[in-house]
């Protein structure tokens, strides 16, 4: 995963880390946590692109160039 294309798209979509745990349902921590380890469950991946209008979802999600 890359962490800086999502956080990326965090910020084009004015999001902060708790309004994003917010809409996924999950404490912040969780965001967090899953962001380190590049571990969204399937769902929430969704969820994400839904929110953010993510165009090339594969570039964020399943991208394993080195952080």
């Amino acid at each position: 995963m890359r962490k800086d294309l999502l956080k990326q798209w965090m910020a084009k979509s004015h999001l902060t880390m708790n309004q994003l745990a917010q809409h996924l349902d999950v404490t912040p921590r969780t965001v967090y946590n899953r962001m380190q380890r590049g571990d969204f469950r399937a769902k929430e991946m969704e969820q994400m692109i839904q929110l953010m209008h993510i165009t090339n979802p594969s570039e964020v999600f399943f991208d394993h160039q080195a952080q």
